[in-house]
């Protein structure tokens, strides 16, 4: 079953996208 792994790279996916945005100059 994958949906461990899944679940942690959509996680991480997520906080990736999260934090660039957050660091992105406005």
């Amino acid at each position: 079953m994958k949906s461990k792994f899944d679940i942690c790279i959509i996680g991480a996916g997520m906080a990736g996208a999260t934090i660039a945005a957050y660091l992105a100059p406005k």
